[in-house]
């Protein structure tokens, strides 16, 4: 199935090209937000004592992706906001992003 230019490579070109790059829906599609319960994503939340939202949002900004945001609670934007208080090392960042098999090809618990 076509990613629709969510995808790595796609992430890449417009990195060299100087386009800002956006997510929208970095959670995943309602109501399941698959994210939210992956057991790495999760188990990286917890080594940062922070919640597996915070831990996608600061996935996305880590890459320079401007992850678009929408809530209707302060605590969910103040929470937001707290992804500039920690960083995720380059061993984080690879255990999200996952080897799909294929030279060059990656696949992320993310939908970027």
């Amino acid at each position: 199935a076509a990613v629709l230019g969510g995808d790595p490579a796609t992430l890449k070109q417009c990195q060299d090209l100087g386009i800002i790059y956006s997510a929208y829906s970095v959670f995943g599609a309602p109501p399941h937000f698959k994210v939210l319960h992956d057991p790495d994503v999760m188990a990286v939340a917890a080594a940062h004592n922070t919640s597996a939202a915070e831990v996608a949002l600061r996935w996305e900004v880590q890459q320079d992706i401007a992850a678009i945001i929408a809530s209707n609670k302060e605590s969910h934007d103040r929470s937001d906001l707290d992804v500039f208080s920690f960083i995720l090392s380059p061993d984080e960042m690879a255990r999200l992003t996952k080897e799909k098999g294929k030279k060059g090809e990656t696949d992320s618990v993310f939908d970027i």
